[in-house]
């Protein structure tokens, strides 16, 4: 901490004012509307720290609240499973999906039900030989259809580079992977 020298520090802020009950319900709604689109709980604190100026503490009061709010909505138990949450999570996006006039707003809804049960592509796919156990490298299978002479030729050639690019009484012998 500073030391201030007696003095009381200068602060550059307004003083806080108290959210109306107004203000509660409106921030309560709009992040419950952020938690059925899937925003992460780092999402939601930034949107709070941008928008309403709302420190994390508070944001993540905001986040309880809504979580509460939507469990008692849609009437979770304590037996509530992890296939129910995925239904759950379903039917609000869809009712989002209905509920939205903007193609944009319709298209977020579908990819985050499609994303609930996995049904959107991979981003990326490791390449893999055909039966999945070994990872694909183009060069170690043209390494493979090689015959043996093939292959000696070409630990002649690995050979001569090393030489040309080891400094000599420092050379090892390199194995054919």
């Amino acid at each position: 901490m500073r030391s201030t020298n007696g003095k009381k520090p200068a602060r550059n802020k307004l003083p806080l004012k108290r959210a109306t009950e107004a203000e509660k319900e409106e921030r309560t709604l709009e992040t419950m509307v952020l938690v059925v689109q899937g925003e992460t709980t780092a999402g939601i604190k930034e949107f709070f720290r941008t928008v309403h100026d709302i420190s994390w503490s508070h944001a993540l009061r905001y986040l309880r609240i809504a979580r509460d709010r939507l469990r008692d909505e849609n009437g979770l138990t304590d037996e509530f499973t992890l296939e129910d949450m995925k239904v759950q999570h379903y039917a609000i996006a869809m009712r989002k999906f209905r509920e939205c006039e903007d193609d944009k707003d319709q298209l977020a809804a579908l990819k985050h039900a499609g994303s609930i049960y996995g049904v959107q592509a991979p981003t990326k796919i490791a390449p893999t030989t055909p039966d999945g156990k070994q990872s694909y490298s183009p060069v170690k299978e043209a390494l493979r259809q090689l015959s043996v002479p093939e292959l000696e030729v070409l630990q002649k050639v690995r050979d001569r580079i090393d030489a040309m690019q080891i400094p000599p009484g420092s050379r090892t012998k390199r194995s054919v992977n």
